[in-house]
């Protein structure tokens, strides 16, 4: 399924944050039910991670998310938007510090091209870790557990995915679909990124420029979505700097022409990497569109 949307509704991120955040210290759901919340830790061999988890109000099991960050640094608090919008849809969340930030072991690392692979190696375990957490509550259902996550977790979904029957889904939110290398050539091209700004270019002609791009590529995902029999949902912005959309559609057609895959996605015109306009600053609704696309693919 392939969707096109021009989008109006908005969501303003600083009130809805101090919405969220009074809403997660009152346990409430806005509904008369009460969510359940705790610090978690779990383990990937020997580095210790550390979370938080959130179970809905009602009667379990219920389907679940592992929230997987982007390539900053940050903590389950920065999913928290994420996971308190999950929670109130009838879905279990786990959000955690990513390995080396905030109550999290292990190092914190810079991705790059030449160690792109062992890189997503570890924080994929990582997020495996948490579906394992996940399996052995017994609120949870096993057999419905995916992983969800913005730009550089586009990449960990897959790795994951590849490695656990356990991953019902993914889906991701401004995700490449294509090379380490070639999205840091198209972040570089657009003056996101490092790298050398062409002045002049469209983004549909950067993202051609990076199809070509004859550097080291460092990790690629399009094998590992290849053998993949989960369904998936990709969210991109058409005005994004930094993944380069026109070309992830077009790896994401092929993968559906040529294998069938249950792959869908979603390209707001007016969005940016942050899924907002840049022009009016607003965001568009793709947590709205992801809780379709789960109720459809998975139930609530």
């Amino acid at each position: 399924m392939k969707r096109v949307r021009l989008v109006a509704v908005v969501l303003v991120i600083v009130g809805l944050s101090i919405a969220l955040t009074f809403s997660l210290i009152s346990g409430s759901t806005g509904g008369g039910g009460r969510v359940q919340t705790g610090r978690v830790e779990f383990q990937n061999g020997e580095v210790k991670l550390a979370g938080n988890l959130f179970i809905p109000a009602g009667e379990g099991p219920f389907p679940a998310v592992v929230v997987i960050h982007g390539s900053a640094a940050e903590t389950s608090r920065d999913m928290l938007m994420h996971g308190w919008f999950f929670v109130q849809h009838g879905f279990a969340v786990l959000t955690y510090d990513k390995r080396g930030v905030g109550e999290s072991g292990g190092s914190y690392e810079r991705v790059l091209a030449k160690n792109s692979d062992s890189v997503f190696e570890d924080l994929a375990g990582d997020a495996l870790a948490g579906v394992e957490l996940l399996k052995n509550n017994d609120n949870i259902d096993p057999n419905r557990i995916g992983l969800f996550g913005g730009s550089q977790a586009g990449w960990i979904v897959a790795v994951a995915a590849s490695k656990s029957s356990d991953v019902a889904f993914i889906a991701s939110f401004v995700g490449p679909v294509c090379t380490v290398g070639q999205e840091y050539f198209y972040s570089g091209t657009t003056g996101a990124g490092p790298g050398d700004k062409i002045d002049g270019i469209s983004l549909k002609q950067a993202s051609d420029m990076a199809r070509d791009f004859a550097g080291p590529h460092g990790f690629d995902p399009l094998p590992l979505l290849e053998a993949l029999d989960i369904p998936g949902l990709w969210m991109f912005g058409g005005q994004d700097r930094s993944t380069p959309t026109a070309l992830s559609v077009e790896n994401l057609d092929a993968l559906v022409a040529q294998h069938g895959k249950d792959f869908s996605y979603i390209v707001y015109p007016n969005a940016d990497h942050n899924m907002k306009d840049p022009d009016t600053q607003q965001i568009h609704p793709f947590m709205i569109d992801a809780l379709n696309w789960l109720a459809e693919k998975v139930g609530n």
